[in-house]
């Protein structure tokens, strides 16, 4: 892991620029397309990247991820979900205010993972 991080932050930096690029100029299908196939591809990685981290990475980290995450992502899911039962409350059937907090707790979590070289201890 520790010699792909360029990599990994080349593709991050091609990520916001693609996300910038779809909402500032979303005139084409093809390039939303191309799009959707790169965000597909890009979290695939980031998969593989996790899983071969998860299988090094001891329990204690790993617990301690795990915790971060629970924590976070309880606590962004009841703001969520408060925001939503004042704001749009016919959207509380949906289930639609859990899906932002599942993907910023994993990211607060986890995806720090891929930017950060490995100590040689």
């Amino acid at each position: 892991m520790k010699k792909i991080v360029w990599l990994n932050r080349l593709l991050f930096v091609l990520f916001v620029i693609a996300t910038a690029l779809v909402f500032v100029a979303n005139t084409s299908n093809m390039f939303l397309y191309g799009y959707l196939l790169f965000l597909f591809l890009y979290v695939f990685y980031l998969l593989l990247l996790f899983f071969f981290y998860w299988k090094k990475a001891g329990k204690a980290e790993i617990r301690t991820r795990a915790i971060i995450f629970i924590k976070w992502f309880m606590i962004l899911t009841l703001v969520s979900f408060l925001l939503n039962l004042f704001i749009r409350p016919d959207y509380l059937e949906t289930m639609q205010f859990i899906w932002t907090p599942l993907g910023c707790s994993l990211g607060i979590a986890f995806l720090d993972i891929a930017f950060i070289k490995e100590n040689k201890s």
